[in-house]
C-alpha cells in the first residue's frame, strides 16, 4: 500500500484485517502523529517505510513482524523505537537515521538476521546496546554524526560478520582494546571524531581491515606501533590488506607506524596532510601499487625519500615536482617566494 506523500494524512485506518498486506509505505505523510500498535503485528508485512514523517513522534510499542524484510523510520521526532518480540529474524535492514532515541531496547538483539542497522545522525543518541555484538549476522553499522555518543561498546567475543563500522562525527574518545574482535571489519570510518585522543594497540588485530580513516581527529596524539600480532607462520603482520589510509588532519609528529605496516602491496591510497613530521620513513617507495600520495600542509617536513614508482593524480607529485634526488630536503618558503612551484604551498625543493 503506497500512501507516500499524503501530507494531509494525520492518522491510519486499521489495516489488521488485510491479511496480506507486503508493503506500507507512509514516507513524507508530514502530519502522521502515530504509527498504531496494531502496525507491529502484520505478520505478512515485508517493507515498512515511514521516512521523513516529519511529525512523527509514536511507533508501536512492540513489533513482532514475522516476514519483515526491512523497517525504515528515519528522520522523525520519534524519540524510542520497539520493543522487539521473538519473531523477527527475517528483518535484514533498520534504519532509524535522523530520529531523537537516545538508546535502543537491549530486545534489539533478538534481530538475529539484522545485517545492516542505521543510525546516522541520530543527535540524541548517548549509548548503544552492551550486548550488541550478538547481532551475528550484522555487517554494517552506522552511527556517524551521533554527536553525543562518547564509547562503543566492548565486543568479548569474537564477532566475524562486521565488514564495515562508521563513527565518523561522533563523540567518541577512544576505543576498547576489544576491538580487535571484529576479526572482519573491511571499513573503520572515525574521521572528525575531535575527541579521540588513542587507539588500541588491538587494531592491529583486524586482519581484514581495507580501509581506515581518521581524518581531522585533532586530538590524536599518536597512532599506535604493531608489536605482536602473528600469523599461523608465526611471522608478524600489520594491517596486511590495508588499501587506504587518511590521518589528515591529525596533528601527529610521530609516523614510525609506517614502518611496521606490512601492506605495501595492497595500499593504493596515503594521505598524511596536515600532520607535524619532520621525515617520511625509506619504506614507503615500497608502495609498488600506491597511486595517491597526499602530504598537504606538512610544514615541518624538511625530507622525503624516494616517492612510490607509480603514482598518479596527486598531491605530492604537485608538492615535490619532479622530485629526481632520493633524499632530496625541503625547505620552508615565504609566500612572497617565487622560486617554488605554484602549487608546491610553502615549500620548494633544493637539490642537493
Amino acid at each position: 500500500m503506497n500512501l507516500r506523500g499524503c501530507e494531509s494524512l494525520t492518522e491510519l485506518p486499521d489495516f489488521s484485517g488485510i491479511p496480506n498486506l507486503k508493503e506500507l509505505d507512509l514516507s513524507d505523510c508530514k502530519s502522521l502523529v502515530e504509527v498504531p500498535d496494531f502496525v507491529g503485528f502484520l505478520r505478512n508485512l515485508v517493507t515498512l517505510n515511514v521516512d521523513r514523517c516529519s511529525n512523527l513522534i509514536m511507533f508501536p510499542r512492540k513489533i513482532n513482524l514475522k516476514s519483515v524484510e526491512t523497517i525504515s523510520v528515519s528522520y522523525c521526532k520519534l524519540e524510542e523505537f520497539s520493543e522487539v518480540g521473538e519473531e523477527m529474524g527475517s528483518l535484514t535492514n533498520l534504519d532509524l537515521s535522523g530520529t531523537y532515541i537516545k538508546n535502543l531496547h537491549s530486545s534489539i538483539t533478538k534481530l538475529i538476521g539484522l545485517e545492516k542497522l542505521k543510525l546516522l545522525n541520530c543527535q540524541n543518541l548517548t549509548t548503544l546496546p552492551y550486548n550488541i555484538y550478538e547481532l551475528q549476522n550484522l555487517k554494517v553499522l552506522d552511527v556517524s554524526r551521533c554527536s553525543k555518543l562518547a564509547t562503543f561498546p566492548k565486543v568479548p567475543i569474537r564477532m566475524d560478520s562486521l565488514r564495515q563500522l562508521f563513527l565518523a562525527s561522533s563523540d567518541i574518545r577512544e576505543l576498547d582494546e576489544s576491538i580487535g574482535n571484529l576479526i572482519g571489519l573491511e571499513k573503520l570510518f572515525l574521521s572528525l571524531c575531535k575527541n579521540l585522543t588513542t587507539l588500541p594497540c588491538s587494531i592491529y588485530r583486524l586482519q581484514n581491515l581495507e580501509k581506515l580513516y581518521l581524518y581531522n581527529c585533532s586530538k590524536l596524539v599518536r597512532f599506535p606501533t604493531n608489536t605482536n600480532i602473528l600469523n599461523v607462520y608465526g611471522c608478524s603482520l600489520s594491517l596486511p590488506k590495508l588499501r587506504s589510509l587518511s590521518i589528515r588532519g591529525c596533528g601527529l609528529s610521530d609516523c614510525d607506524f609506517l614502518m611496521t605496516l606490512d601492506c605495501w602491496e595492497t595500499l593504493y591510497f596515503l594521505d598524511l596532510s596536515f600532520n607535524n613530521f619532520v621525515s617520511l620513513p625509506a619504506c614507503i617507495t615500497k608502495c609498488v601499487n600506491l597511486r595517491w600520495f597526499y602530504l598537504e600542509g606538512c610544514k615541518r617536513l624538511l625530507e622525503v625519500p624516494e616517492l612510490p614508482p607509480n603514482l598518479e593524480d596527486c598531491e605530492s607529485r604537485q608538492k615535490f615536482w619532479k622530485l629526481s634526488n632520493p633524499g632530496a630536503v625541503i625547505e620552508a618558503a615565504s609566500p612572497s617566494s617565487e622560486d617554488h612551484h605554484p602549487n608546491s604551498g610553502n615549500c620548494q625543493i633544493l637539490e642537493l
